[in-house]
Parts: C-alpha cells; structure tokens; sequence
C-alpha cells in the first residue's frame, strides 16, 4: 500500500545524566477504504432485499525509527469505522495496535496485530482480480439475509470457506518473522486470550467456548527460475480448550502457487478437523477448505476466477455435513495510482446437513482506495 509519508523531527533529550539523544522519528500516515454495491438472486430469499451497500474506512498512523547500531523500532495505530445491523452499533475501533522491533535477527511485534500466517504470509488461489483487500464478502452478502443458512453459525468458525487461519481473532499477542533467507520466511505467534486485547485483563480460565494459548509456526517461501516465480507456505496453529468437553484447536493450513508474465496459478488449503466440536459426539466431521484459481494481470487491468469448497460438520445431532460451494469470476481497473475499480461474480451452493439447502448469484461493483 503507497503511502503519504509525513516525516517529522522528534528530537529531545533525555533528561537523565548521560542519555543519548532520542533518534528522530519518521511517521507515516495512511489508510484505505472501499465501497461495494451487490445485487443478489437468492433461493430462499423470503423478507430479503435484493440489493445493499457496504463500505469500510481504516486509516493508519506508523511510527518508526534506527538506532546508530541498526535497529529498527516503533509502533502502529490503525482506526477503522464498523458498524452492526441497521448501524445501531456503528463506531470506530481499532484493529492494529502494537510495537515492533526489527533487527539481524528479525521482526517482532507485540500488541494487537495478525499471526505470521494472515500476514501476507499464507498461499491461496490468486486475489488482486478482486479488488477488495476482503475475498469473501460476496458470500456475506448471500450469508446476511433472514432465513439463509448460507454460512451458518458454527461452534468455531463463522465462514464455511475461510482462507486463512484466523482462530487468535484480534487478541493480543507476539509475533515472530524471521529474515527472508534464499526465498524462506519463517515465523511464530503466541496469544494467551484471543479475545483480550488493549488494557483488558483476562485470566479467567473458562469464561466461554473457545480457545486459549493460541500458538503458530509457519513458513513462506518465493522465489524467481528463469522468469518463472513459485510461492508456498505451511502453517499450523493449536490452542488450548477453554471448555473440558470441546476437542481443542488444532488447524493446518497450506498453498502453492505459480506465476509467469500476467499469469498466475495458485490454490490452498485449510483444515482445522474437529476444533471446537463436542467431544461427547460420535459426530465430529472435520472442517476443510480447498480453494483453486488462476488471474492474468497487463498494464492496469486484471481478471482472474476462483473456486472455493468447504465442509464442516454443521450440527453435530445429525449425521452428515454442511457443504459450501461457489465460483467467483472478475475483473480490476486501475485508473489512477492508489484507485481501483472492479466487478465480481458469484455463483453459490450451499448443501445443508439438514436438507434446507440454498443457491444464490451474487454480482458486485466495487471501487477501493489506497493512500
């Protein structure tokens, strides 16, 4: 993401004897927004609109400085608007809140961030056609009507077809990425309560399902043969049960893709087996994603597709699973530096365990900016 760079001198001295001079301070000022219209066809659409809007805006406040010996240092901010149904929950938070330290060893953070893996660090089918940073929300909007049973609450996860490990939610946490070596990253994070962050003290050992002492270990690699670029990664994350009846979690995710001119090809996939479910049950399918696509990029416009298929046990009293299934076509323009625009289509199969299946045709209209 290009951003404005606003540098700013802060110089003081310390007042205790013999301290050094603080380093000055760069601050970078940034942030993103998008807005997207969709028109859906539904199945089971009783009481549903067929069209909405839905935006976002975060902005970012970065500030980083070296030491004379080489270290790099600093902390992050970004703001965010949300919102709940009708806007009675509408707001500003934060969901970036943490310090850093950057050496010959690597980077750490510690606050409020992503886990090595979300970073930028996991492989999938290819995204930029999108135009939204966010994969997936034309599935939300098939998901957010009375009545649909597309993406149906679960015990763990909230997206059938989720891309990314993301069970350490917004919590805080540390997090490790090691120096990029021959094309690998490694890295490693570890979040005692996912839902605790900021000057929130949570010790409490079984307040509500989920999970504690989250961890992860991953790896990314990239690297260019003769014009041909390949990229991977492998991580897995384990926490502890907050409940001594629910299997704990234990998520593996993996992706390869391949890249030549425009062309990119790449899939993943994503399994967290019975995390969360009853133990009592005999009924404990696992939850796994595959996901498949390629995109041609030339000059500002791009267009790619993708296929997305997930199951998961969705009600452990009956004995089968829920299925999600759709195909996802589109295309980008870039008009001018940080500003895109970008259509999207969706076709979605949603297989309920229960019979109370649905279909839905989604197309989308999206413009994003990044400063």
């Amino acid at each position: 993401m290009k951003r404005i760079r606003l540098a700013a001198a802060v110089t003081a001295a310390f007042a205790a004897s013999g301290a050094n001079a603080q380093q000055a301070f760069t601050v970078r000022i940034g942030g993103d927004a998008y807005f997207e219209t969709a028109a859906v066809s539904q199945k089971r659409d009783a009481g549903a609109r067929a069209t909405e809007f839905a935006e976002r805006f975060r902005f970012d406040v970065t500030a980083s400085a070296k030491s004379g010996a080489g270290l790099g240092y600093g902390a992050r901010l970004r703001l965010r608007e949300v919102g709940g149904p009708s806007g009675l929950s509408a707001a500003n938070d934060y969901d970036r809140a943490y310090l850093f330290v950057d050496g010959p060893w690597g980077l750490v953070r510690a606050g409020v961030t992503n886990s090595f893996n979300d970073e930028f660090n996991f492989v999938a089918r290819p995204l930029d056609y999108l135009v939204t940073p966010l994969p997936d929300t034309g599935v939300d909007f098939a998901a957010k009507a009375p009545g649909s049973p597309i993406l149906a609450s679960s015990p763990v996860v909230t997206n059938i077809a989720a891309l990314t490990l993301t069970d350490n939610a917004r919590g805080s946490k540390l997090v490790w990425f090691s120096p990029r070596v021959a094309g690998l990253r490694l890295g490693a994070s570890y979040t005692p309560q996912p839902f605790s962050h900021g000057q929130d003290i949570d010790r409490a050992q079984n307040a509500a399902p989920g999970f504690q002492d989250v961890w992860e270990a991953g790896a990314h690699y990239a690297r260019d043969f003769g014009g041909v670029g390949v990229a991977a990664s492998l991580a897995y994350m384990a926490g502890r049960s907050e409940l001594g009846g629910q299997a704990e979690l234990r998520s593996t995710q993996a992706g390869l893709s391949f890249s030549y001119g425009g062309l990119t090809l790449g899939g993943g996939y994503v399994g967290r087996g019975d995390s969360g479910l009853s133990r009592a049950s005999a009924k404990r399918s696992a939850l796994k994603v595959w996901n498949a696509g390629a995109q041609y990029q030339w000059g500002p416009w791009s267009a790619g597709f993708g296929y997305v298929d997930g199951r998961r046990e969705g009600d452990q009293n009956v004995a089968a699973d829920d299925r999600q299934r759709f195909w996802s076509a589109g295309v980008g323009f870039a008009p001018a530096p940080g500003f895109r625009v970008g259509a999207e289509y969706l076709t979605i199969r949603f297989d309920d365990e229960a019979g109370v299946d649905d279909r839905a045709r989604v197309g989308l209209v999206r413009a994003t900016v990044a400063f």
